[in-house]
């Protein structure tokens, strides 16, 4: 059940509002809305913020942020919600390019925000 903006923290309206933001609206708009896995973008936002804010506690260590090896891996498994769960099961056409635009968001934030 998706989070109300509210109800979620700072760090995580801020991954939701990148997700947004990275044109996930025309990808839901280009998506084939007689499909009953489409749901409304700030759902499909906000579970993805909470998803990939849990993504990237997973990998957290000292200095996370400036490791190659622990950035590959977030990156990778970022990639993979996003392509199997956002793309795949809740229906939203993501181009690679898209990925890619959104990945770089999201970790250029958890870098300002998350790392400690």
């Amino acid at each position: 059940m998706p989070i109300s903006a509210p109800a979620m923290s700072t760090s995580k309206r801020t991954l939701a509002a990148a997700l947004e933001a990275a044109d996930l609206q025309a990808a839901m708009e280009a998506a084939d809305h007689e499909s009953p896995l489409i749901t409304s973008i700030k759902d499909v936002a906000a579970d993805a913020a909470l998803s990939l804010e849990e993504i990237i506690k997973k990998h957290q260590i000292v200095n996370w942020a400036h490791n190659v090896d622990v950035n590959n891996s977030i990156i990778n498994d970022i990639e993979d919600y996003l392509f199997d769960v956002v793309r795949d099961a809740k229906g939203v056409t993501l181009s690679t390019e898209k990925v890619d635009s959104i990945i770089e968001r999201v970790m250029q934030i958890a870098r300002l925000r998350m790392a400690a």
